[in-house]
């Protein structure tokens, strides 16, 4: 069984969720730990799943995690929105049809087979919005003059943020950086920025969990 090096950022992550669970569920952030279950599930099959089932790739663990996961983000957005009933409504009817797109891909356009990149991009870019979104309407909410830094749905947001920004970008670069054959140390570009990606972003959630902790001990 092999484990890379952010795998233990993100097994990290999911044990600060469990043990910061209520102070999770007093921010609306419980979601979050049903989503690290599912993230680490996945890493760790998807790094071992071509040894273990002698496949050429793992590409069906990443496309069936985009499957399963989106509509928990959502989910998550949500929570974090706390809008009325009709922009609850709207991103309802938004996330049916990202989910739709996604299930027409995984079964009838780029297939179980191939990796989903279109599902990736529209996904990526959903995040950014949604992200941006939640950021926006926080700062607005913060004129009170609270610091917006020590809120702990700042930093969730900030760390999806930005690692969809180096998603799309190293999506965007792959065809490339294969072609190419670029490499840092001993692994492709791309695997190594995903890698550094992956890392930043569950440091910023144990980060951000800790927050939510020490906010509901007040």
């Amino acid at each position: 069984m092999q484990f890379l090096y952010f795998q233990y950022f993100q097994l990290f992550s999911l044990l600060i969720a469990i043990v910061c669970r209520k102070g999770l569920n007093s921010f609306s952030l419980g979601i979050l730990i049903p989503i690290l279950l599912l993230d680490n599930v996945t890493e760790t099959v998807g790094v071992n799943y071509t040894r273990i089932f002698h496949s050429l790739d793992n590409y069906f663990v990443y496309n069936v995690y985009y499957v399963l996961s989106t509509p928990l983000y959502l989910y998550l957005y949500a929570s974090m929105l706390k809008g009325d009933r009709r922009e609850q409504r709207r991103l309802f009817f938004t996330g049916v049809a990202i989910e739709t797109f996604i299930l027409v891909n995984y079964f009838f356009i780029q297939g179980r087979a191939e990796f989903n990149t279109f599902t990736a991009l529209l996904v990526g870019v959903a995040n950014i919005v949604l992200s941006c979104l939640v950021l926006t309407r926080l700062a607005i909410r913060k004129d009170d003059g609270s610091n917006l830094v020590l809120d702990p749905i700042f930093w969730i947001n900030a760390m999806i943020l930005l690692f969809s920004l180096v998603s799309i970008i190293v999506l965007g670069m792959l065809k490339y950086i294969s072609l190419n054959h670029i490499q840092f140390g001993r692994k492709s570009l791309y695997f190594a920025l995903m890698e550094a990606a992956n890392a930043a972003l569950y440091t910023g959630y144990s980060g951000a969990f800790l927050l939510c902790q020490t906010q509901r001990s007040k």
